[in-house]
Formats: C-alpha cells, structure tokens, sequence
C-alpha cells in the first residue's frame, strides 16, 4: 500500500500495561498551519512515547479505581489508564483499554511532547489461544486520538489502525510480533510491533 514504514516497539498485555491502550496514536489535521504537520519521524517519536506511558509496567500512580487509574507522566502532567473488564465466557479473550493524557508531558526520541486527549486513545484486542499449540493470534484496532503541543506547534492527532500478529509459543524465547498499519498522523503507516510482553 505504498506505506512509510517505520520498526517500533508495542507492549499490549503486562496486567498494568492491560491499564494501558497501548498502544500507538495516530495523528490527523496534525497542524497549526499548512506548512508544520508531523514528520513521519516526529510521528514515530509520538507514537512511542506514548506506547512507553501507556504500558509502563511499573507507572507512578496517583490514584487507583477498579476500572483503571491515574498515572504521573514522565515530564509533568497525567493520564487516565482504563480497562473494561474481560469478557468471562469460553472462547478468545476480549480486551479493551483506554489512554487518556492530561497535560501529559513524555520525550521521545529527542522530541518533547505535551498531550492531551481528544478524546483517548481506545485499543480493542481479541486474543485467541490454540491450547493444543500454544500457538495464539491477536487482532484488534487502536483508534481515538491526542492533542499535541511540540515547541511552538500543535495539532489534534487521530489513529485508525489495525493490528494484527501470531506466536507459535512453544519455545521459550519467542517474542511475539505482528503489525500495526493504517493512518497515523495524516501518513500511511506499518509498524513492526511487539505486541504482547511480560514484565521483566
């Protein structure tokens, strides 16, 4: 699809990281004026760095409920973390998490960014497990956006990805990959994209 592409890092499923929607944020109208949209690496910094808050296994947290909870952000700032809880019936597991960014200040490589949410970032995950295997496959989508604030520029960012990715689990080094493509500040993207990690 004539896609940029860029090799990223997603972390989806640690159980703080569950407070987290990963994921990846996508960024549309991402500008103050014509000329001062996201470069496609300012976009993958963005995009990081909000993967690196978002599932942070071990967040500060200010405050805790039992549908997520808020978390200090790196350079000032917070987020609101929350899941819905899974579904309970037989068959491949449903999770949905939201990241919501209140002045939430993070770097990236070497970027400095201030966000908001406009309105969050909400990923949406099914994951199925072949338990004769091990072998498990995850789809899902990440969509919502941020505001952004970048030196003297600023931008409402939106997402509309897919993610797709399998394992075959059996061995105990493997590292579970996949893909996360779609529109992302106003480019179209494909990420490399670790999608489920353990803490440690």
């Amino acid at each position: 699809m004539n896609a940029a592409s860029s090799r990223s890092a997603i972390r989806v499923i640690p159980v703080c990281a569950a407070l987290s929607a990963i994921v990846a944020v996508g960024c549309e109208n991402s500008t103050t004026g014509p000329s001062d949209p996201l470069t496609m690496a300012e976009t993958e910094a963005l995009f990081l760095g909000i993967s690196e808050v978002a599932q942070d296994t071990a967040p500060d947290f200010v405050s805790v409920s039992t549908a997520g909870g808020v978390i200090a952000c790196p350079m000032g700032g917070q987020a609101t973390v929350g899941i819905e809880p899974p579904n309970e019936t037989a068959g491949p597991l449903r999770l949905v998490t939201t990241f919501n960014p209140d002045g939430c200040g993070l770097s990236s490589r070497g970027y400095d960014f201030t966000l908001d949410g406009n309105p969050n970032v909400r990923t949406d995950l099914t994951i199925a497990i072949d338990e004769s295997t091990f072998a498990f496959s995850v789809t899902g989508s990440i969509t919502g956006g941020v505001d952004w604030h970048l030196d003297d520029r600023s931008g409402a960012c939106m997402i509309d990805l897919v993610l797709s990715a399998g394992l075959d689990g059996s061995g105990p080094d493997g590292v579970p990959t996949g893909t996360a493509s779609g529109m992302m500040c106003d480019l179209e993207v494909e990420f490399d994209a670790i999608i489920v990690q353990t803490p440690g």
